[in-house]
C-alpha cells in the first residue's frame, strides 16, 4: 500500500439516517447512502473532487466496513469490505460483546476513536501493524484482538490498544511505545505480542500461507483459531476482561 493511499470506512447504520454512512482519510470525506454501492460511487466522486482528478484516476483506495456489535452500544466492528472472514468474525463478537455487563463493556471506551465510539479490529498474527495503524488518524485508538495462550496452554483473548499520538485516553494503562520496542509498520502482530512474551495464534502463515492481511479462506487456520477463543470466552463468561484476557497500550 502506497504512502497516497486514501482509506475509507463504510459503517452499517441501523439507528436513523442512510443505512451506509462514511468517513475517509487521510483525506477527509463524509457521507452516506441506502445502498452500499451508491456510498461507493459516492465516495469515489466526491474523492475525484476533492482531489480534482478524474474518477479513473484516483489513488489507491482501501475499502473497510464497520458493523455495530450491539445496536446501540458505541462499539463497531472493522474489516476489510472483501474479507472472506469478516462475517464470522462480526457474528461471535456481537455475542461476545453482548455476553458482557454493562460495567464491563465501558471497559472499551478507555481507549476510544476520535468519534467516541469504541472500534475493534479482529487481527492475524501475520497482519502487520501498519494494516491497522494505516486506518488510524493521529486522533484515534482502536482495539485490536486476538487469540494467544496462557501458561498453561489454554486459549485467551489479547487485547491491544493502539492509539494515536493525540488520541485520548480514559485509563491509567502506561502506553509502550511501538519505535521503543524495535518495531515498524511493517512489522507483524507476532512480532509485537512475542515482545510482550505471548504467544499469538497457532499458525503465523496460515493454512496456505499468503501476504499479511489476505485471508482467503473461511476455515483459514488463524482466523479458526481466533475465533474458537472468542466461542471459549463467550461459553466461559469471564467476569473481568483486563485481567482474563490480557491488555496493553502501544502508542503508534
Amino acid at each position: 500500500m502506497t504512502s497516497n493511499t486514501q482509506v475509507v470506512v463504510y459503517r452499517s447504520c441501523m439507528s436513523g439516517g442512510p443505512q451506509w454512512q462514511f468517513y475517509s482519510m487521510p483525506e477527509s470525506i463524509v457521507g452516506g447512502a441506502d445502498d452500499l454501492d451508491d456510498a461507493r460511487q459516492q465516495y469515489r466522486d466526491a474523492l475525484a473532487f476533492s482531489l480534482d482528478v478524474p474518477t479513473n484516476q484516483l489513488p489507491e483506495i482501501r475499502e473497510l466496513v464497520e458493523y455495530e456489535a450491539d445496536k446501540g452500544t458505541g462499539i463497531w466492528i472493522r474489516g476489510e469490505l472483501d474479507s472472506a472472514t469478516l462475517e464470522g468474525a462480526v457474528r461471535v463478537l456481537t455475542t461476545y460483546v453482548s455476553s458482557q455487563s454493562a460495567d464491563q463493556v465501558q471497559w472499551f471506551f478507555e481507549q476510544p476513536a476520535a468519534s467516541g465510539d469504541a472500534i475493534i479490529v479482529p487481527v492475524e498474527p501475520i497482519d502487520t501493524l501498519g494494516s491497522v495503524t494505516s486506518q488510524m488518524t493521529p486522533f484515534d485508538s482502536v482495539w485490536v484482538v486476538s487469540r494467544g495462550t496462557h501458561g498453561d496452554g489454554s486459549n485467551m483473548l489479547l487485547w491491544l490498544a493502539l492509539e494515536g499520538h493525540s488520541a485520548e485516553s480514559n485509563d491509567d494503562v502506561e502506553a509502550k511505545n511501538l519505535g521503543d520496542l524495535g518495531l515498524t509498520p511493517d512489522s507483524t502482530f507476532a512480532d509485537l505480542f512475542r515482545g510482550f512474551g505471548l504467544y499469538a495464534g497457532a499458525s503465523e502463515a496460515g493454512a496456505g500461507g499468503g501476504e499479511p492481511g489476505n485471508h482467503p479462506a473461511e476455515d483459514d487456520s488463524a482466523v479458526a483459531d481466533l475465533l474458537a477463543a472468542l466461542r471459549e470466552s463467550v461459553r466461559s463468561h469471564d467476569s473481568n476482561l483486563t485481567e482474563d484476557h490480557g491488555y496493553t497500550r502501544v502508542a503508534v
